[in-house]
């Protein structure tokens, strides 16, 4: 069941809430040789996966004076996971090269750096014309806010045929031996703006009394917002739904929300907030803590002091038992299910230690003498 709960609202046409944010830099998994451009061939194209100077080349054993240029160097299958909704701003290409073998008037050059959308070599070239040097240099191609002259969508970004290709422009200069260029490491970070349906400026909450939690939160800006759902956990690993709250749906002020939940727990619980688009789709809000309730100790235990057989009574399913000596050592643990217990401490030294019991709302503890 939903609950439509508002402290104040003012229905305005609603506006987009957007963020900047990045994903990357990420590895190629893909790597081709395609030789509609140039006619040196690279190899050991696996070898750019990571920065580790195992590279990929292409070259000649002897070369002079002849320009030459490679084939285009293909790195996709990047495993981008950009959300469907989003916007993408820009990408940015980092590619650790070097020039092997550079001798008199020799030098290696970009020949074209372009995008590859679908599979398809496209957009602008994005060449830098400085010359490759003789050790490994971080070259940067694009930026965050530039798209390489093409319009995309989030899909075309996850796509396994997104990435990047290459070609290199070789001068071998006077009698070059050994000459190539060569590829450490390929890497691509993708900026997009991740519109958020629902921005929640703060959430919040308090003890009230013994037996309830109030919890308050508030919205700056709501897109197709269907409602809200408290969680509720005790070990921030197993959550419980405690209740729905509908959503304003669509709005650009401020709109503040609460819910009083009902809870007398003796140990720490903790609060998340998951909002639930019309379309189905959530997000999850941050997680808080309220400390637990205070009640009385209902346990007894007798004799105290006692020769070694305590009698443990509780108005509660007791469900756990632990003895700890002065050291904070648990020096004797059981499991039970039972309000009426007996155990017996005979063997253990005469001194004095403390009995914790544990039901499943409260946790008590009472100090024992063994004399």
């Amino acid at each position: 069941m939903k609950k439509i709960i508002l402290l104040f609202t003012l229905l305005t046409p609603f506006i987009s809430n957007s963020q900047c944010v990045s994903d990357g830099p990420r590895n190629a998994s893909s790597f081709s040789n395609n030789n509609s451009i140039g006619t040196l061939s690279w190899n050991n194209l696996s070898n750019i996966s990571s920065s580790d100077n195992a590279r990929s080349s292409a070259g000649f054993l002897i070369g002079l004076l002849i320009p030459t240029s490679t084939n285009y160097f293909l790195a996709t299958n990047f495993g981008f996971n950009i959300p469907s909704t989003s916007n993408i701003c820009g990408i940015e290409v980092m590619i650790e090269r070097k020039a092997q073998g550079l001798a008199l008037l020799s030098s290696i050059t970009d020949n074209e750096v372009k995008i590859v959308k679908a599979g398809i070599i496209t957009g602008n070239n994005y060449k830098i014309n400085s010359n490759w040097t003789g050790s490994d240099i971080n070259a940067t191609y694009g930026a965050n806010n530039d798209n390489w002259g093409e319009t995309w969508t989030p899909n075309d970004i996850n796509s396994s045929n997104f990435g990047i290709a290459i070609s290199a422009s070789l001068i071998p200069g006077l009698a070059a031996i050994g000459f190539s260029a060569q590829i450490d490491h390929i890497e691509i970070t993708v900026h997009y703006e991740s519109t958020l349906p629902v921005e929640i400026i703060n959430f919040t909450g308090e003890r009230i009394n013994n037996n309830q939690v109030n919890l308050k939160w508030t919205t700056s800006s709501e897109i197709n917002n269907d409602y809200f759902t408290i969680e509720r956990s005790t070990d921030m690993i197993n959550w419980e739904a405690q209740e729905n709250i509908t959503g304003i749906g669509n709005s650009s002020t401020n709109i503040n929300y609460s819910f009083i939940d009902n809870n007398n727990s003796s140990f720490t619980s903790y609060y998340r907030l998951k909002q639930t688009d019309f379309n189905g789709e959530h997000n999850y809000h941050k997680t808080i803590a309220i400390p637990p309730s205070t009640k009385p100790n209902t346990t007894t235990i007798y004799p105290n002091p006692s020769n070694g057989l305590i009698n443990i009574n509780d108005e509660n399913t007791i469900l756990k038992i632990e003895v700890i000596n002065l050291l904070g050592n648990i020096i004797y643990s059981e499991t039970k299910n039972n309000k009426n217990l007996t155990i017996d401490l005979s063997s253990y030294p005469r001194e004095i230690y403390f009995i914790k019991t544990y039901t499943k709302n409260t946790v008590n503890t009472n100090k024992i003498i063994l004399d």
